[in-house]
């Protein structure tokens, strides 16, 4: 039994979640045949069981373990909550919920840090910096930032690099490092070569989608027969960006959000819409443009500089007199529909002057307009 448990640690941390799971399962089975004898074990089995089901994107299979296991063997309703936070914290991450996702980890390292069989601790102090940062709360996530940084290590290495990629990525997304994600890459390498490939993915990932395409190469490498929940379009999306094929770009991010990944999605499309800014496809930054608008509307938080993507002719570009004074309308709450009446034009003339208002600024949404 203890060695299936550590078994579903290893694969998991390796890049296979699934081999994970039926190893955490297969404990949690042997623990409720022995009975009493090895019911001791059991939170430490759940806990793990529910990461490895996490890293396989079944959240909801999670939530029944967790409901399962308080059944059998009751437990604290704090430490409960605890782990259903850690669950929907994951969830509202990727779908770009960044406010509930801070919210949620927040939660949880109140509600485990007294009992924490894991030390997910370590790992989830890292991911509510992240979740601050991307939710705009700079001094909660600096705040982590500093508490993961002086707090011993502790726990599994896994748990302890986790920690460490998200902390670097919550430095570049404030931009108090210099060069974070740069250091994202070389915490992948050390990852890989500890055969940690989920924690290298995960790297790699964050470092290409905050703009640094050297992470190009070696996410390709790594992706190559992993079994992850993130994996979907991400490997033909570091393809077509090391090709710089902006079209394909698009077409793997969007195969992402359509699987909830919003955060890939809106980021990757972001990605490209600064590659069709360079090559200076206006047709394709327009359409990126305009479902980046879309997705604006389901993210929550300010959009991350790293995030906010234009041509540099059209960022150095100066607002028409005309655009400005649509600028002002939003400002004063105008929806379009107002503003094209106070105009006199069609609807969809405003649109198309917000989008290109929203290129010349660096901006994907009109709530990040009025704050430019």
């Amino acid at each position: 039994m203890g060695a299936m448990i550590v078994l579903a640690e290893l694969l998991g941390s390796t890049g296979r979640p699934v081999d994970a799971s039926a190893f955490s399962a297969a404990a949690l089975d042997r623990i409720d045949a022995a009975g009493a004898a090895l019911l001791g074990y059991r939170e430490f089995a759940a806990a793990q069981h529910v990461l490895a089901l996490c890293g396989r994107g079944q959240e909801s299979e999670a939530k029944a373990v967790l409901q399962a296991y308080s059944r059998v063997q009751p437990c604290s309703i704090v430490y409960l909550a605890g782990w259903s936070d850690v669950i929907d914290g994951h969830t509202a991450l990727r779908e770009g919920r960044n406010r509930e996702a801070r919210s949620r980890f927040l939660l949880a390292l109140q509600a485990l840090r007294g009992s924490d069989a894991t030390h997910v601790t370590t790992l989830l102090t890292g991911l509510a910096a992240y979740a601050c940062a991307l939710a705009g709360d700079t001094a909660g996530a600096a705040a982590l930032v500093d508490a993961f940084e002086g707090t011993p290590e502790q726990g599994s290495r896994a748990m302890i690099v986790g920690g460490r990629i998200f902390v670097t990525a919550t430095a570049a997304l404030l931009g108090d490092v210099p060069g974070a994600t740069a250091e994202l890459v070389s915490i992948a390498a050390e990852a890989e070569a500890a055969q940690m490939k989920q924690w290298a993915v995960t790297a790699l990932r964050l470092s290409l989608l905050l703009g640094n395409t050297d992470s190009v190469g070696p996410l390709t490498d790594v992706l190559q027969d992993f079994q992850g929940a993130c994996t979907t379009g991400l490997l033909d999306f570091a393809v077509a960006a090391g090709t710089k094929d902006a079209d394909a770009m698009v077409a793997a991010a969007t195969a992402g959000g359509a699987h909830g990944d919003v955060a890939f999605e809106y980021a990757g499309l972001s990605v490209a819409l600064q590659l069709a800014g360079e090559q200076g496809s206006s047709r394709s930054a327009r359409a990126i443009q305009r479902r980046l608008v879309t997705l604006g509307k389901r993210w929550e938080g300010p959009v991350p500089p790293a995030l906010v993507s234009a041509s540099a002719a059209e960022t150095t570009s100066r607002l028409t007199p005309t655009e400005r004074t649509i600028v002002a309308l939003v400002n004063e709450g105008y929806s379009n529909r107002e503003i094209a009446d106070a105009k006199n034009v069609s609807v969809r003339t405003v649109e198309g002057h917000l989008y290109r208002i929203f290129a010349k600024l660096g901006v994907n949404r009109r709530e990040d307009l009025r704050e430019s």
